[in-house]
């Protein structure tokens, strides 16, 4: 066997034993004016405490694109704006992305990546946020004025007067 061919299958053998990144997609539907959360988990039992981020776009190979929140594990450390939460509990590895008041330019690709130690470990998940308005709700008016039934002490009888 010449060296060449050595160099290709040992190439071969080491990428079939590098470990390939988890990666998933998701969509999620919400309302403008309200909050939305975008979901991402990871095993944090397993893992211990991760470093993560949320950015706008796809996930790139390292970091998030447009960072709008990051994590060391235990607490955030950046957020782009007060509109991006995290209201579950990172020490369970939910690490999930509410963002509060959501308004047309919310819609769009999210990239949740948890840093996983070792390479080509890191999670990725891309979520795809479709925003669309609330549905109205309504409240029906009466088409008669409500009635309000009284007795009279005096006579016993029931008496009948319109309310306005």
């Amino acid at each position: 066997m010449n060296t060449h061919n050595s160099c290709i299958s040992l190439s071969w053998l080491l990428l079939y034993l590098l470990p390939v990144s988890e990666s998933s997609t998701v969509t999620v539907h919400g309302y403008i004016g309200k909050s939305v959360t975008l979901p991402c988990r990871y095993d944090a039992r397993y893992y211990g405490p991760l470093h993560m981020c949320w950015g706008r776009g796809y996930v790139p190979n390292s970091g998030c694109n447009n960072e709008v929140l990051s994590t060391d594990g235990i607490r955030v450390t950046y957020r782009k704006s007060s509109k991006y939460q995290l209201q579950g509990d990172l020490r369970t590895g939910d690490v999930s992305l509410t963002i509060i008041n959501a308004q047309r330019e919310d819609y769009g690709i999210y990239g949740c990546r948890v840093h996983i130690p070792g390479w080509f470990n890191d999670q990725k998940n891309v979520v795809k946020l479709f925003l669309e308005e609330a549905p109205v709700t309504t409240t029906e008016t009466p088409e008669f004025p409500e009635q309000e039934t009284t007795t009279s002490p005096t006579f016993g009888k029931a008496q009948s007067s319109v309310s306005t």
